[in-house]
């Protein structure tokens, strides 16, 4: 499923012209794919094309928020306060897992000059990507995993 979501994100940002960190955030591409975007005082949520995103959050954390709720509004587009709890865990796992390809593209991680040690490498991804040192690591562990399976 990782590769699948890997190509969907490159086509996408292929299709808004995006190539480089500095130019992804939420708002861009909200605008680019005709999806509403939102920032309220609420828990970020997607209903139908609209994403809402906590306005309290850090704009790091409200990124890898809007990573995962732009896979609700591409993947399932119905509104989530009504599906049953067990589909929503499966959906959370599998969008965190597009959050993670959609804020840290490999695309552009594979261009990047990377420091030798992983907590060094979570440090400038993060940096890099405004994304929180935590989800950073995630990644950087999605895209070991990924490399064993490819062996």
């Amino acid at each position: 499923m990782n590769r699948q979501y890997e190509e969907a994100v490159t086509t996408l940002y292929r299709a808004l012209g995006i190539t480089k960190p500095s130019q992804l955030n939420p708002a861009t591409i909200a605008e680019g794919i005709g999806i509403e975007l939102v920032y309220m005082s609420v828990d970020s949520i997607s209903i139908n094309d609209t994403i809402y995103l906590d306005s309290r959050k850090s704009p790091a954390v409200q990124w890898q928020q809007f990573g995962r709720e732009l896979y609700r509004v591409l993947h399932h587009p119905s509104n989530q306060l009504h599906r049953a709890s067990t589909t929503i865990e499966d959906w959370r796992k599998e969008a965190d897992l597009f959050a993670l390809c959609v804020c840290m593209p490999s695309v552009m991680i594979s261009v990047m000059r990377l420091p030798s040690t992983e907590e060094e490498t979570a440090t400038t991804l993060a940096e890099a990507f405004n994304v929180t040192e935590e989800f950073a690591a995630k990644r950087i562990a999605l895209n070991v995993t990924s490399m064993y399976k490819t062996i």
